[in-house]
């Protein structure tokens, strides 16, 4: 397995970031005593899962290269 050249500018990425966040928000619920569970729905921990995914496709689809400076 071999790293891709520019990895520690992939960190700076959307989708590192939603998918970062995925496993937060994963980890944060399975943590949680159970009382404190049953006050969120699972669906709604599920779709949010599944919005910050999206984001993290999203971000890995779009240039998020900083325009370069106007050269005028």
């Amino acid at each position: 397995m071999k790293l891709i050249a520019d990895w520690k500018q992939a960190l700076k990425g959307l989708s590192v970031k939603a998918h970062t966040a995925q496993v937060a928000i994963v980890a944060t619920w399975l943590g949680l005593p159970d009382d404190m569970r049953a006050a969120v729905p699972v669906k709604v921990v599920l779709v949010v899962v599944a919005i910050v995914g999206a984001a993290g496709v999203l971000g890995r689809i779009i240039n998020e290269d900083k325009p370069d400076a106007d050269p005028h």
